[in-house]
């Protein structure tokens, strides 16, 4: 997966996280986090790899 494309669903996964928080009354926050542990436990989102030029104080 491309870095644009990863983006591109984290940016949508939290739009459509915050807007089923407003409305079902639930806390944003609470809402993004439990979100943010899902996909970090979707084994397609599991590993991200960083392009080999990336110098260390930028990981």
């Amino acid at each position: 997966m491309t870095g644009l494309e990863l983006i591109a669903v984290v940016l949508a996964a939290m739009l459509m996280m915050t807007w089923l928080a407003r409305r079902l009354r639930l806390s944003e926050p609470l809402m993004l986090l439990g979100g943010g542990i899902l996909i970090g436990l979707t084994p397609h989102f599991g590993r991200v790899d960083l392009p080999p030029d990336v110098p260390p104080s930028a990981r």
